[in-house]
């Protein structure tokens, strides 16, 4: 897996369309852990549904690329 690099006084805006079809939605499913799992199942409108699906299963594709590890080892923690 490649990494991305980044300098230590960086900004990066990542922009990504978050309607997406059905297999990109499967893909970033596959990805959520049990916390978001739970969250999305949560979400009774199935447009915010896919959406928070695609932001973060895009979100753990960007940061595993800037880590270098699998997007299903990111850990995400809320505050």
């Amino acid at each position: 897996m490649s990494r991305l690099s980044i300098s230590p006084l960086s900004l990066q805006l990542w922009q990504r369309r978050l309607t997406i079809d059905e297999a990109d939605y499967q893909a970033c499913r596959q990805l959520l852990d049990s916390d978001e799992h739970r969250r999305a199942a949560a979400i009774t409108n199935e447009r915010s549904h896919r959406r928070f699906v695609a932001s973060y299963g895009m979100l753990r594709n960007i940061l595993s690329q800037t880590v270098g590890e699998p997007p299903q080892a990111i850990r995400i923690h809320r505050t």
